[in-house]
């Protein structure tokens, strides 16, 4: 399949931080269409968990970062196929089962999921900052307080934007990274939203959505 386990290569693994990142290396001739999926089954109770992943990719590596939403025993499951294959369902090809003995509480004392990731962002990219999914005003009356810093790794993007409500922030691209900074006071209980996308054909003006992330309401 062209996947090898470089971080954990035991089935079962016990994460008492309440985050846990596994990490793969994948062929560079060989690409893969990747997923993967988190489970809660404590108490014979089977929660899907998979809002609590990130898939990250770099230099032929693959980075699941997994936050714990409740303590209890999780199955994570990755399925692949190579992109040379058809077909819509992908097989199962690494299974493990996950001990949480903590959970991850961000701010406010909740347990913070990460963006929504769409199919594209799955195809390389690397998220830097901001990696909670909801994004939160700071309470400060400070004019640079609800500035958000992004930064993210979108190899073969031309041009990246985030886009809240019908307002664009493009990004500037500095070595590898796409950078900026986007105010969002404007926007505190009036949008819901913010997209973060990508446009990978030069002489098309179409923007696909990467990550989604949910703005908090004051």
């Amino acid at each position: 399949m062209g996947l090898k386990a470089l971080s954990h290569t035991d089935p079962f693994i016990q994460a008492n931080t309440g985050e846990l990142c596994i990490q793969f290396a994948r062929h560079p001739d060989k690409p893969l269409r990747i997923m993967a999926q988190l489970i809660h089954c404590s108490h014979d109770v089977s929660e899907d968990c998979s809002q609590q992943i990130l898939q990250q990719t770099r230099d032929f590596q693959i980075y699941f970062v997994i936050r714990f939403p409740h303590p209890g025993f999780f199955k994570f499951q990755i399925y692949a196929l190579p992109y040379t294959e058809p077909g819509e369902s992908l097989p199962s090809v690494y299974n493990y089962l996950l001990e949480a003995t903590q959970v991850n509480r961000g701010r406010n004392g909740h347990v913070m999921c990460f963006p929504q990731q769409f199919a594209q962002w799955k195809e390389g990219c690397y998220l830097h900052t901001p990696m909670d999914g909801i994004l939160y005003p700071s309470g400060s009356n400070q004019p640079t307080a609800d500035t958000v810093p992004f930064r993210v790794t979108i190899p073969t993007a031309h041009a990246v934007a985030v886009v809240v409500g019908e307002d664009w922030t493009h990004l500037s691209k500095v070595n590898d990274c796409w950078i900026g900074q986007v105010c969002l006071k404007p926007y505190w209980g009036i949008e819901n939203q913010l997209a973060l996308c990508a446009k990978y054909n030069v002489d098309d003006g179409n923007y696909g959505t990467l990550l989604e992330y949910r703005l908090a309401k004051r």
